[in-house]
Parts: structure tokens; sequence; C-alpha cells
């Protein structure tokens, strides 16, 4: 009674992990089980559990500094309302490429405005397709608080998304920020 037990189990346990886990051995109705081959199917799924156990673990928010580093597509969307004197209403978007290194260093590049401004009082309006250029900065990564550009930065998915938000009290800019991982 107990190989037919341990042999449907495993099969049903085989079947779950199917899409994560190849086991070494297959069982068939009437095949006698080796305990060798229940032992290696059952490390197999038990390295496939601990595995899923660890990614689940960086989702929820169980990172390091080195889980963060790589490169990120940046997309940005700003506003701007300025008062007297250069009074003006203005939204931009901007695109570009950030590397966190592992080293506690960053590099944007590629970045580039786009959008429009309309002027006060005369009501002109002006485009702008202002490409940055490359700046390097420092960040860290120390008890779940992420700063980029000394601003605080929110990690989302484990590390796969970084949000930025600002609010410019002086100056009338607002901007948010979204780094989606590449590599």
């Amino acid at each position: 009674m107990r190989k037919p037990l341990v042999a449907l189990s495993l099969s049903l346990a085989a079947s779950w992990a199917a899409a994560q886990v190849t086991l070494p051995y297959t069982f068939k109705p009437g095949m006698p089980a080796k305990a060798a081959e229940i032992n290696a199917d059952l490390q197999a799924l038990a390295t496939a559990i601990n595995g899923l156990n660890a990614r689940v673990q960086k989702l929820e928010g169980t990172i390091t500094a080195a889980d963060l580093a790589g490169t990120y597509a940046v997309n940005q969307f700003q506003t701007e309302i300025g008062g007297n004197p250069g009074a003006r209403v203005a939204a931009y978007t901007g695109r570009g490429t950030l590397t966190l290194a592992a080293n506690g260093t960053g590099t944007l590049k590629g970045n580039t405005e786009v959008g429009s401004q309309l002027n006060l009082p005369s009501l002109s309006r002006s485009t702008r397709n202002h490409p940055q250029p490359q700046e390097s900065f420092k960040w860290s990564y120390a008890s779940g608080a992420l700063t980029i550009w000394g601003m605080p930065a929110t990690v989302v998915a484990g590390g796969r998304l970084l949000v930025i938000t600002t609010a410019g009290t002086d100056d009338g800019t607002n901007a948010i920020v979204l780094l989606t991982r590449l590599k």
C-alpha cells in the first residue's frame, strides 16, 4: 500500500511542477519504486520549490543592493507651472537608459525630453526636443530604502520596477520617473 501511495504522490507532484522542474525518474504502474530514485525525485522537487521561494521573497521585498544593479528603461513624465517671471505651463516626457552599477554609481544616457510649453501672458507656445547629456550619479540601497540622485525611490516587484516622484514647490515642477528593468 505504501509504494503505490508514494508513486501516486510523486506523480501528482511531478505533474504540478512539470513547468518548473524535470524529475530524473518516471514511475509507471506496477514498476517497483527504489528508495534512491524516489529520493532523487524528491530532491529535484525540493530544489525547485526552494528556487521558487527565493523568487517569491524577492518579489515581496527581500532584496539587496546587488539585486538592483542592472539596466533600466527610463520613462519620465513631467509638468511645470511657473509664476512670474517666466510664467508658463508645460508638459514633457523623457526616455533614456539608466544603469545602476554594483559599486553604487550609476549613469543616465540617451535621455531626451520632448514636450510643449505655453508661455504666459503672451499665450505663445513652444516645443521642446532636448537631448540631455549623459549624467553620472551615486545610488544606495540600505534597510529597504533606495536613493537615486539623492531622491527616495520606491522599489516594486522585486526591483523590476523603480518609481521616483518629485514635487518642486519652489519652481512648480512635478515629475514621475518609471524605471523598468531591462537586464
